[in-house]
């Protein structure tokens, strides 16, 4: 398989949660209907390191704390699996409304960058 990278630049604090935000939404959404494993997602994006990054780049602490509260999502299935599929819808409402409540930049440039 060829090596890649793959680079994203999101250029202002509030877009950069917002695209967080929906980042997180798609990959629960993956998770709760199977598409991948709760292991991938944490690799991708759900793990304690990736949280304490965004924390110390500025992010708002609570999408900080959110992605915390999803990296919880693998004990819980462990230990109270009859739970996980609420605690999912949970934590995705959540993600649905910091994206309803905070603000989106009204411009008609792309805020992302592919690198």
């Amino acid at each position: 398989m060829k090596e890649m990278s793959l680079v994203l630049e999101v250029f202002e604090v509030e877009e950069s949660a917002r695209f967080l935000s929906a980042l997180s939404i798609g990959l629960l959404v993956s998770v709760q209907r199977g598409a991948i494993t709760l292991e991938e997602a944490e690799r991708l994006l759900f793990s304690p390191r990736s949280s304490r990054i965004l924390n110390e780049k500025g992010i708002p602490s609570e999408i900080g704390e959110l992605i915390m509260d999803c990296c919880e999502l693998g004990d819980v299935l462990d230990l109270v699996p009859s739970k996980f599929d609420n605690n999912v819808q949970i934590l995705l409402d959540k993600f649905v409304d910091f994206l309803k409540t905070s603000k989106s930049r009204n411009t008609d440039l792309n805020f992302v960058e592919l690198k």
